[in-house]
């Protein structure tokens, strides 16, 4: 296990089996998935209907969002190893540069360039202050 993926557990304990795998299989690819249709398949779950519930009872975002977080604290991480750009890290995830700009920038609100000088720890904490907020959403739909 990646000191990424420690933080990244030890920061959500509650999550389902279900979700931690999910989780776990878009931290070893780099945010990288399956539809939402065949991810609800492979769990067990009904449909990407049940998947998207599933998630939110978990307090995690859809499976598009989480992709993207997952992915932007890989590039983060892998830049704070590397020393590397986000083009030279989107090149080799295989990834183009311009949409994974983009991610950040829809993520964050912030550049790469301060997204990068801010941390992987920053990234966390956004991404589980995106979580409490989705959480706290769906049990206020109930």
């Amino acid at each position: 296990m990646t000191g990424l993926e420690r933080r990244v557990h030890s920061a959500l304990p509650r999550l389902s089996f279900r979700t931690r795998g999910i989780l776990d299989a878009l931290l070893l690819d780099g945010g990288r998935m399956g539809s939402a249709s065949e991810v609800a398949e492979l769990v067990g779950a009904s449909s990407r209907f049940a998947l998207a519930r599933l998630m939110r009872r978990d307090g995690l975002p859809s499976l598009h969002d989480l992709r993207d977080w997952i992915a932007v604290l890989t590039w983060v991480t892998a830049a704070e190893r590397t020393h590397a750009s986000l083009f030279a890290i989107a090149s080799r995830f295989g990834r183009s540069p311009a949409t994974c700009y983009r991610i950040v920038k829809r993520l964050t609100g912030l550049t790469w360039s301060e997204v990068a000088t801010r941390g992987s720890r920053w990234v966390l904490r956004s991404f589980l202050k995106h979580c409490s907020a989705t959480e706290a959403g769906w049990r206020g739909n109930m």
